[in-house]
């Protein structure tokens, strides 16, 4: 383990370590070095990296369970309202307009996503 003393020159550094480790092994092929020169800033890429892969992997696992609950819903509506015919009709015959019969299965389908929401 080797602390660089300027970060500024890391890069020198690295080359200067590889040069000298390839002499005291006696290797002259760059291929067949038996050793290998990491720097903190190349672990700290790789970390990165793999944090950075996690994360999609993380988004992409939200957005499936967000499409999933979004079916859930959309289905548990639908069932509402073919259950709900009846009503429906009847609140059509009383005066109200389709307008006021969507908005109150949207609003019905925000208390339901809500209060699942909650549960969990």
């Amino acid at each position: 383990m080797i602390k660089a003393a300027d970060t500024n020159q890391l890069d020198a550094t690295v080359a200067d370590i590889t040069d000298t480790l390839r002499r005291q092994h006696g290797i002259t092929d760059p291929n067949k070095d038996d050793f290998s020169v990491t720097s903190l800033k190349e672990v700290q890429d790789i970390i990165g990296t793999v944090f950075n892969t996690i994360n999609i992997l993380l988004l992409a696992l939200t957005s499936i369970s967000l499409v999933v609950g979004g079916v859930g819903i959309m289905n548990v509506m639908y069932v509402s309202v073919v259950e709900r015919t009846f009503e429906i009709g009847l609140r059509k015959a009383v005066g109200a307009r389709s307008a006021d019969i969507l908005k109150q299965f949207l609003l019905e389908a925000i208390f339901v996503t809500f209060a699942g929401g909650v549960v969990e």
